[in-house]
């Protein structure tokens, strides 16, 4: 007996969890390599470059999160369904999932055309409009494709079936660097388009991942309820998907909103600042992005045990998500304190940009233990379907107290844009811990 089986047979839980969540997290740390090779990218073409990228990905990001996050809601349906063995109900929610996807097309572009204008009014460098004009014009043709991708890729993996979106991911990342290489500097009679390449990258790549994922569930047995035609949407489904999912898009949105703040705010200290922000924020999407995997395939195992009645089950599952969670948190940890000066230079030139990404990576090592606890408690609640309070948590921890607090002390007291850090994670480790007891309780809640 290999010990890969012996482990299944001693662990079955923790086996199952990794096993699920492994793929996913490879999946959404292709998605983050992808972020550090427009960064990377974004640096041979200078600070204001950098400053573009992470101001325009902000932009971007604001509202596709809301997307994800809105997307997910078909996550704990399925998964449920599926531990119920109700095929059909599964693919029934898939089908008002992408309708919903149609449907949130319009504010990604919307967002996209109306960021430059966002830019100027919140008073962010001069210098750094024009390129994100050039970004932000490009990056919209993006969004059929990464939209139909993600509810595709959220329903595939509330199936338990997460192996193939490990290698689509493979394959988009693959395909962003090479049309990274080939459009932002121009190779023989391709034209060099700077950031505009950047853009042009995200967009082929969300195009080949979409088309990818597609002809898999088309052949693939195990994702057969989930081929169902385009139909008129059955409005109770695209209600209870939209039920469960809008508080994790408004939720998603407003924490990512807090980081838009953060970075305008950042702005307000000159293009440096804003630079050496990017770079912190790219970095720490790493240990986010495991933790987010984990949280994720966590949700989906816990759904589907709540589905059977098992909830001793569920509350097993959580509790080893939360500490494969901290170890992962611990371990970036040590290599942000170690390695800050090495991961800054990998990215940045200039001395003033460079010092300060330096600074910041020190604080980001804390910043993201409590990052990584969120994550994978928010999973967890969304398999429970709980989605409403959870949104509170991030409304008081964010806006009530972490972005004031940040804010005051680097504009008003200090002068300087660290404390903008430090306040996201006093916010963090708030809303971590209002989102672990509500875990806990909701599951005593469903015992009793």
């Amino acid at each position: 007996m290999t010990s890969a089986s012996t482990f299944r047979i001693r662990h079955p839980e923790l086996a199952r969890l990794l096993v699920l969540a492994g793929p996913l997290v490879v999946a959404r740390l292709s998605h983050v390599l992808m972020g550090f090779v427009d960064t990377w990218m974004a640096g041979t073409l200078g600070t204001e470059a950098v400053a573009a990228i992470g101001l325009g990905h902000t932009i971007w990001f604001l509202g596709f999160v809301f997307a994800i996050g809105t997307l997910m809601g078909i996550e704990p349906l399925i998964a449920s369904a599926m531990g119920r063995s109700d095929e059909e109900r599964a693919g029934a929610i898939f089908a008002a999932g992408r309708w919903v996807a149609v449907g949130l097309m319009p504010l990604l572009v919307l967002l996209a055309v109306l960021g430059p204008w966002a830019a100027e009014v919140l008073g962010q460098p001069e210098e750094v409009r024009p390129l994100l004009v050039q970004y932000l014009g490009v990056v919209a043709f993006a969004v059929p494709a990464a939209l139909l991708f993600q509810v595709m890729s959220t329903a595939v993996a509330a199936l338990g079936w997460s192996r193939p979106l490990l290698l689509i991911s493979l394959a988009g990342n693959g395909v962003n660097i090479v049309t990274n290489v080939v459009f932002v500097h121009g190779i023989g009679p391709v034209p060099a388009l700077g950031v505009a390449g950047i853009a042009l990258a995200t967009v082929l790549s969300s195009v080949v991942m979409w088309v990818l994922l597609h002809r898999a569930m088309a052949s693939a047995q195990r994702a057969r309820a989930l081929r169902r035609p385009w139909e008129r949407p059955r409005w109770a489904d695209v209600r209870q998907a939209l039920g469960i999912g809008v508080p994790v898009g408004v939720q998603y949105g407003l924490e990512v909103a807090g980081f838009t703040a953060a970075t305008v705010m950042m702005g307000w200290f000159g293009a440096a600042a804003l630079a050496a922000h990017q770079v912190a924020l790219s970095v720490i999407s790493v240990s986010f992005t495991v933790a987010l995997g984990l949280g994720t395939a966590a949700g989906i195992l816990v759904a589907r045990a709540e589905g059977r009645g098992d909830i001793g089950l569920a509350r097993r599952t959580g509790r080893m998500a939360f500490g494969c969670g901290a170890v992962v948190a611990l371990v970036a940890a040590g290599v942000l304190v170690a390695g800050r000066s090495f991961i800054a230079g990998a990215f940045l030139e200039e001395p003033a940009a460079l010092a300060l990404a330096v600074s910041l990576l020190w604080m980001a090592a804390i910043f993201q233990v409590a990052d990584s606890v969120q994550a994978v408690a928010f999973g967890l609640l969304r398999g429970l379907g709980d989605t409403r309070v959870p949104l509170l948590f991030n409304v008081v921890g964010y806006w009530v107290v972490g972005l004031p607090v940040g804010g005051w002390l680097a504009l008003q007291v200090l002068g300087r844009p660290e404390p903008i850090w430090a306040g996201l994670t006093v916010a963090l480790f708030l809303v971590a811990g209002a989102a672990l007891l509500r875990f806990e309780r909701g599951l005593a809640a469903r015992e009793s």
